[in-house]
């Protein structure tokens, strides 16, 4: 199965208008609190960041929420890669798979990263709403 995966434009990004793309900051905070729970906060690095997200559709809030929910997909996979790569027979089996097989072994690591991801919007939705609501209603 080929898949048409768009390219993004070749790095590095440098902040700013480009000829066939914009590139805008944003600085994720991320706090862990003495119990071992995480919370996060995201905003524009600086004030032309902040423009330049007012100029896109939505103020770029769909940019935003499309790229830093990309970026905790790509992280929770990585954590499962490294923690696959903890069990040398089933990295091995990966490596060493064909066509078919490899194919059958990456399906079942996405259903598990699915599954995992799943599990987190669970658990953060309910707050995730009531804050969003608080955040609207001022």
């Amino acid at each position: 199965m080929i898949i048409d995966v768009p390219q993004p434009p070749k790095r590095p990004w440098t902040k700013g208008t480009h000829e066939d793309h914009e590139v805008l900051h944003l600085v994720v905070e991320v706090c862990q609190d003495s119990q071992g729970r995480v919370f996060s906060a995201h905003r524009p690095e600086e004030q032309d960041d902040s423009d330049m997200a007012l100029s896109w559709k939505s103020g770029g809030l769909e940019q935003a929420a499309f790229a830093l929910l990309t970026e905790a997909v790509r992280r929770e996979a990585s954590l499962q890669a490294i923690m696959l790569k903890s069990k040398p027979d089933l990295f091995t089996r990966l490596e060493e798979a064909d066509g078919d097989e490899r194919e059958k072994l990456v399906e079942d690591l996405r259903k598990r990263l699915e599954f995992q991801l799943q599990e987190i919007i669970t658990r953060m939705s309910r707050e995730a709403v009531e804050e969003a609501l608080l955040n609207v209603s001022g």
